[in-house]
């Protein structure tokens, strides 16, 4: 036998076919209706899509031959990817030099003919072959020539299709930002892993994971710095991981990781601790600023009791705001056998109120809690693009001397969590008016939170009346809350959502299509507007899928009448993409930066 060829370019062209991520697949049904009508087309015995690997020819379809690989030493198809502009066509082999010995001819199933297409990727390379063989020698003439090659570009289509749906699944699936898994896949991995557990007697462990102050490093230092921050999160976290363990991204700052194959509490408790140590350590961004990491970890274990995976899930909630509620300890474990799943009482929230001494009596509910400790405002304009004024205004939370949000929220605790919440918006409103921002007509964008609203109707009285006083109009107070938030209760947003609507206020999520629940959101909670997040926006210029997902999301907008807003926009190239989208409303570096205690002018783009 002759010694089998390789392509000059060999290396490239084994790199392209173990990218397609297809080699060792089952039979997919494109490919064996494609390998039938081969057989049928050419009146041959046998018609295979073939890949050739490293030392294998291996068939994604075989129809009339019982092997699913050959080695590569004896398979035609290797002289046939040689020149993959070519077909390879050999009447009778039997005659021809390089197949005379080959046991494929002379021995079983005795092959005579062969016909091969190169299957040729969009640089040419070839990855394998459309071949159909038969065991006697024929001729095969220029159509018959043509219709192979027709069929050959069929099956390449079928192949470029497949790993298109592949990498659609994967961006479904995938935190673009981290690469860690997302929701979705970590639904998936704890569901399977709760049926694996109950299949096998054994344990599964959830930790659920939570930044404490993160939306403080966007507010202060810009998306970018929030960005790298959870990069290296997700960095330091992948470190500890261990086989049997998923750690997923769910949304904003928030992470999980399922231990499954039995796991005892030790085990989890050690891990929490390993975790709690990693993070403390800041984050050293490419400037040179440090930016301090704080962690809170809810713990919940698989038992009896537990009825499925969404009762695990509930009960790591509960663990995460247990631990929330500690003042060292950063992780806390779900270990009251008596309720299987999360259930938050009223008086909960209630709780978070008591912490301060005149919220507990409601005082503060008409007046206004005090300041717990001195912050002020600065703000930052939400533009509209065909108007080309303000549409708004977004108020952050700074310190007396410019200090990031940070650094403020840093200070934010259970005790003073209510008073907080309270003076923020009553800051947010004077500081504002004081400004001018009635007269030019813009509206306030506040951010608040929902677990500092133990009672909504009671706690918004106090901005009802510094709107009173500002002669701020209702209407033109926008709320947000992120997605990502913690929400303990979601009926109890959906109630805060509802009074706001009744008093004419406009509720708003932020940072949309970051967090858990997607467009499930828009249906709970019915929103005025929404923001979407900055993973979504940043580069979709030239990002096809994130353009296609903001089509699907805008379109479900304009059906509920919610208004979009682009936030984190820094290009130009983001800006144009966006506004041929549709978008009207943005807010961004790229029409002005956040200034402090000062409402700012943006700039347009020409």
């Amino acid at each position: 036998m002759h010694p089998c060829p390789v392509p000059s370019n060999e290396a490239e062209r084994l790199a392209a076919v173990h990218a397609y991520q297809i080699l060792d697949t089952a039979p997919e049904v494109e490919f064996d209706v494609t390998t039938r009508i081969a057989a049928s087309l050419f009146n041959a015995p046998i018609a295979l899509v073939a890949l050739m690997d490293r030392d294998r020819l291996w068939f994604k379809s075989r129809h009339g031959l019982d092997v699913d690989q050959l080695d590569r030493q004896i398979a035609f198809c290797a002289h046939a990817i040689v020149q993959p502009e070519e077909l390879l066509v050999i009447n009778d082999l039997r005659q021809d030099s390089r197949f005379d010995a080959n046991p494929l001819v002379h021995g079983a199933p005795g092959i005579r003919f062969y016909a091969g297409a190169p299957l040729r990727d969009a640089r040419g390379l070839a990855l394998g072959t459309l071949a159909v063989l038969a065991t006697e020698p024929r001729e095969f003439s220029a159509v018959q020539r043509e219709l192979l090659r027709d069929l050959s570009v069929s099956v390449m289509t079928a192949i470029e299709s497949r790993h298109r749906a592949l990498v659609l699944k994967e961006m479904a699936t995938t935190d673009s930002l981290t690469g860690l898994a997302n929701r979705i896949q970590f639904q998936s991995a704890i569901a399977l892993a709760f049926r694996q557990a109950e299949q096998a007697g054994q344990s599964v462990a959830l930790l659920s994971l939570d930044l404490d102050g993160f939306k403080g490093v966007n507010d202060s230092l810009g998306h970018g710095a929030g960005d790298a921050v959870l990069r290296e999160v997700a960095r330091r976290l992948s470190l500890l991981m261990r086989n049997g363990e998923t750690l997923a991204r769910l949304g904003g700052d928030e992470f999980a990781i399922v231990m499954r194959g039995g796991p005892d509490r030790r085990g989890a408790q050690a891990l929490a601790e390993r975790i709690v140590e990693a993070l403390q350590r800041p984050v050293v961004l490419p400037g040179g600023e440090e930016v301090p990491v704080a962690v809170s970890i809810g713990i919940a274990w698989k038992d009896g009791r537990t009825a499925d995976a969404a009762g695990l899930i509930e009960q790591s909630d509960h663990a995460l705001y247990k631990a929330k509620r500690q003042a060292s300890q950063r992780w806390a474990v779900f270990d009251d056998p008596a309720r299987p799943v999360l259930v938050v009482p009223p008086s909960a929230y209630a709780e978070l109120a008591d912490a301060d001494g005149a919220a507990s009596r409601c005082e503060a509910c008409g007046a206004g809690a005090a300041q717990p400790f001195p912050f002020t405002m600065a703000f930052q304009p939400i533009v509209s693009a065909s108007r080309r004024q303000v549409f708004a205004y977004e108020a952050l939370v700074r310190g007396l001397d410019g200090e990031s949000a940070t650094t403020v929220l840093a200070r934010v605790t259970r005790r003073n969590r209510y008073a907080f919440d309270q003076s923020c918006r009553r800051t947010a409103i004077e500081l504002a008016a004081k400004l001018g921002l009635i007269e030019r007509g813009a509206c306030l964008s506040i951010n608040f939170i929902p677990g500092a609203m133990y009672e909504p109707e009671n706690c918004v009285r106090a901005t009802l009346a510094a709107a009173r006083r500002a002669k701020l109009p209702a209407d033109r107070l926008i709320f947000e809350v992120t997605e990502g938030e913690e929400v303990l209760v979601p009926s109890h947003l959906a109630k805060i959502f509802d009074v706001y609507r009744r008093h004419g206020f406009r509720p708003a999520i932020d940072d949309f299509g970051a967090g858990y629940a997607g467009l499930n959101l828009l249906a709970e909670f019915q929103p005025s507007l929404i923001k979407l997040d900055r993973k979504l926006i940043q580069d979709i210029d030239a990002s096809r899928p994130k353009q296609s997902i903001v089509r699907g999301v805008l379109s479900v907008c304009s059906d509920l009448g919610i208004t979009p807003i682009a936030e984190g926009v820094e290009t130009e190239g983001e800006y144009r993409s966006l506004r041929a989208l549709g978008i009207d409303l943005f807010q961004g570096y790229l029409f002005a930066r956040p200034a402090f205690e000062a409402l700012p002018e943006p700039m347009f783009p020409g």
